[in-house]
């Protein structure tokens, strides 16, 4: 059963699709959607406060190899099983926390119980393709277009016996899932874990086609640092191998996020920051040319442009969020805090790059930045007045022109 929803936050997406002609997320926390309301385009030009210029290419700074753990499992596989989407009452109130527009017609939406809709006609209906009855958070979902897509389920907390989280995936759009293998994370599961689950949050879920995917879960949080495993499927999501984890791979307070541009190229997110070391002074990624195997790091160029407390206080960064968008499009949001000055405000600074990480532009942040593609982005912004604006830029954030204002309660 349908669900109709009237709201012009779902146009403002619409037309963001239909411009970039790409994909993209558009992510807003707590997103009430009764509430948001567009008015028409101001035409205002905001120049950024820097002006881009692709710096000398940045070589990854080779450390040491992580040795490769060749591992056996065993995995407990299941036989698919078709799931019909669950109907849902009409004229219930919606309030998405996430909304990802496939075209102008097509979307995944997921509401603050962890539900799944999608919708076929710009988002004036949704429905509920929520499967099974298990727990779900948006970073265990992935749409690679408008019929695949792919759930993972989480796990408050696991026991000593028991603790599995199985990945579903469609092929219709959410009308019909079915059951991958079951991903096992404490007792005998054929490998042998360094750290016992205490829980399964998922924090990364990625195809970059219809067979290779990659799912990343945080299992524990010891020792100031999160403890995480990756798996890998190259059969569409039915069957999962284990990759690595803590003990094999890089080990931070926060493992943020995991993104691959290919099959075997991919990019992990740290941050230190609040951890048991002090935050590194270089801005810093991870990647992988072996789909996961091993990691090195990447150090990102200093921004050209900081703030006057940059240079008088020690401070330290760490990557929050990655984005790729395949294959050379990328990404990263990098978090800052003065370690010195408790009271200092964070500071937040945007990097993209157009060629898979050789060049780089940054700027410090007004606003979190979505990319469709390697010049088209968009972001929200509060101006001096306290307005809140949608803004977009064409050429890779050099400036950015006001589309409409947002009114938040």
């Amino acid at each position: 059963m349908a669900i109709r929803i009237s709201t012009s936050l779902i146009m403002v997406l619409a037309a963001v699709s239909l411009a970039a002609c790409s994909l993209r997320d558009v992510q807003m926390s707590t997103l009430q959607t009764a509430q948001v309301m567009a008015t028409q385009s101001t035409g205002k030009e905001v120049t950024a406060d820097y002006t881009p210029s692709l710096p000398a290419p940045t070589q990854a700074e080779p450390s040491p190899v992580l040795e490769e753990t060749t591992v056996s499992p065993q995995p407990s596989a299941t036989q698919p099983v078709p799931v019909e989407p669950t109907p849902t009452a009409a004229a219930e109130y919606l309030s998405f926390d996430h909304i990802r527009m496939m075209d102008s017609d097509h979307g995944w939406g997921m509401n603050m119980s962890g539900r799944i809709f999608y919708t076929q006609d710009g988002g004036s209906q949704w429905q509920d393709v929520t499967p099974g009855d298990g727990t779900y958070l948006w970073q265990g979902f992935y749409a690679l277009d408008v019929l695949h897509a792919w759930l993972a389920e989480a796990s408050a907390s696991c026991d000593s016996n028991q603790c599995e989280t199985t990945v579903w995936y469609t092929s219709d759009g959410g009308q019909n899932w079915q059951a991958g293998q079951t991903l096992c994370m404490v007792g005998n599961c054929g490998i042998d874990y360094q750290v016992p689950a205490a829980f399964v949050t998922p924090v990364q879920l990625q195809f970059v086609d219809q067979l290779s995917g990659w799912l990343m879960v945080n299992v524990q949080h010891v020792m100031m640092q999160d403890r995480y495993r990756l798996y890998a499927t190259d059969d569409g999501g039915e069957t999962w191998q284990f990759v690595s984890d803590t003990a094999t791979g890089p080990a931070a307070y926060q493992v943020t996020g995991l993104a691959f541009s290919d099959a075997e190229y991919g990019w992990m997110s740290v941050n230190q920051i609040g951890g048991a070391e002090d935050p590194a002074l270089n801005w810093y990624l991870y990647y992988t040319r072996d789909a996961g195997k091993s990691w090195k790091i990447f150090n990102l160029p200093t921004p050209k442009v900081l703030p006057e407390e940059f240079a008088a206080m020690h401070y330290g960064c760490g990557a929050v969020r990655l984005r790729v968008n395949p294959p050379d499009v990328m990404d990263v949001d990098m978090l800052c805090s003065l370690t010195n000055d408790d009271t200092a405000q964070p500071y937040r600074f945007h990097f993209h790059s157009i060629n898979r990480g050789q060049n780089w532009v940054s700027w410090q942040e007004t606003g979190e930045a979505d990319f469709v593609n390697a010049t088209w982005a968009w972001r929200t912004h509060a101006d001096t007045n306290g307005v809140y604006l949608i803004q977009r830029s064409t050429d890779a954030g050099a400036h950015w022109v006001d589309v409409s204002e947002l009114p938040w309660n």
